[in-house]
């Protein structure tokens, strides 16, 4: 077994002619198990495995104790080793990184039909640093096999804070000819474990998929149109991701009260190409849908291929709806991407124009965004984030060339005392979602205050 300093990770070889459909090697850090991670086949060495496992963050140069046991618990290796503090190449130390960011990231943009069967593929970050730790929970009748822990290199760069991070690889397949008639196939949650640190104890994050070809019909082709609201998207993930958008976002209004049925004014603050506000329309027929957005482009795909309302915002308040025009609003994504002066402007808008006892539903990028951004931080923006809880000096260069104001547009991340100080004027906190959207988006319910 060898050490890498720079990843602060052991690896090795082991043979063995034990046969298992999932091969894993579980790795003990001074006495206690740490993590199970995918033992991976030699092709040239029939009954070889290799195997690779960050350990947990250190902050300080630290010997450990190291054994790796086969999947029937034999021991495979074992190894003291000296540690170093993993750091970014700008020295900032993941252990600061992962005192703020404890929800693992998640996203399955994806799927594929063939014949019977649904294949979900995406990657979520390993709970507490393990893969072994992920499971999913469908209801009863559901026939699935889930493959995880699969290998994710691109995410040893992007998350070089979270341990293991490139074993965060998922396919599930879900037999569709195999459920039980009258079960739900396409509702899961993932499931963490109890503890409290790097994803554990989190609340079980709900995922729907599409249950209708419909469902991912009436998209932008564009490339253009789609990555302004998503830059990594395409038709097919911006129809998955808006789909389960929506219903996360039906989920938190019906617990705030807002009714699909009682016919609300439903405003999408930043609708971009309707992703999402496209659904509301199909699912929420008695509701009166508007989408409303700074890009003209978009406003104008989506009044040519949509059914609704669409308008055309100002960068800056007032816009020209009348003062309690609606009973509910949703934001996604629009405060992530505002100055601080620009966020209290708008949120004094919303409150006008959501009626008093009204419910908004916006997100904003806090610790889980800076963690995300961190492997271009060094520890004085860190330190700096830490003490103001508010940083938008990135410009984002997404709406280019379509608004007036080229420095308009930032990548915003802000702490959740920021946030509440600023809203506290017009609304009432109910409840902050973390990472609820996009797996670094936490999701704020709030009821607009009665004057």
């Amino acid at each position: 077994m060898t050490y890498d300093a720079a990843t602060d990770a052991v690896s090795g070889r082991f043979e063995s002619a034990a046969a298992y459909p999932q091969p894993t090697v579980t790795i003990d850090c001074d006495g206690v198990p740490w993590a199970t991670v995918a033992a991976v086949p030699i092709a040239e060495q029939p009954g070889a495995f290799a195997f690779s496992c960050a350990l947990g963050p250190v902050a300080q140069p630290t010997r450990s104790s190291v054994v790796a046991r086969e999947w029937n618990g034999k021991p495979v290796a074992a190894e003291s080793v000296m540690r170093e503090p993993l750091r970014n190449a700008l020295g900032l130390l993941a252990s600061d990184v992962l005192a703020t960011d404890h929800h693992p990231f998640s996203a399955l943009p994806w799927i594929t039909l063939s014949g019977a069967r649904l294949t979900v593929t995406g990657m979520h970050l390993p709970p507490e640093g393990d893969p072994g730790k992920l499971s999913i929970a469908f209801g009863p009748g559901v026939a699935y096999d889930l493959a995880y822990g699969l290998a994710s290199p691109d995410f040893r760069e992007q998350y070089w804070y979270w341990p293991n991070a490139d074993q965060s690889g998922l396919i599930l397949t879900i037999d569709l000819a195999a459920c039980a008639r009258g079960s739900d196939p396409f509702h899961f949650r993932f499931v963490y474990p109890a503890a409290r640190n790097l994803g554990g104890g989190k609340r079980p994050i709900d995922v729907w998929l599409p249950r209708s070809f419909e469902s991912l019909m009436g998209f932008p082709t564009d490339s253009a149109l789609l990555r302004r609201v998503q830059f990594f998207s395409d038709s097919a993930s911006a129809a998955i991701t808006g789909y389960n958008a929506f219903e996360t976002l039906a989920a938190l209004f019906a617990k705030a009260g807002i009714e699909a049925d009682s016919g609300p004014r439903l405003l999408d603050w930043g609708c971009g190409h309707g992703r999402v506000t496209c659904h509301f329309i199909d699912r929420w027929p008695a509701a009166h849908i508007c989408g409303a957005d700074i890009d003209a482009e978009n406003i104008t795909w989506c009044r040519e291929h949509l059914r609704g309302s669409f308008r055309v915002l100002p960068l800056w308040p007032p816009s020209d709806f009348p003062d309690a025009s609606f009973d509910a609003i949703f934001g996604i994504s629009v405060l992530t991407h505002l100055t601080s002066d620009a966020q209290e402007a708008w949120l004094g808008e919303l409150a006008r124009i959501l009626r008093p006892g009204g419910v908004a539903l916006l997100t904003f990028q806090a610790d889980a965004n800076a963690a995300y951004q961190s492997r271009w931080r060094d520890p004085d923006w860190w330190s700096r984030w830490r003490e103001r809880g508010f940083d938008d000096e990135q410009f984002d260069p997404a709406l280019e060339g379509s608004i007036s104001d080229p420095t308009y547009y930032r990548n915003t991340t802000q702490s959740s005392d920021d946030f509440r100080r600023k809203c506290d004027p017009y609304f009432e906190l109910m409840t902050i979602e973390p990472a609820a959207f996009g797996g670094y988006q936490d999701c704020a319910v709030l009821r607009r205050r009665t004057p």
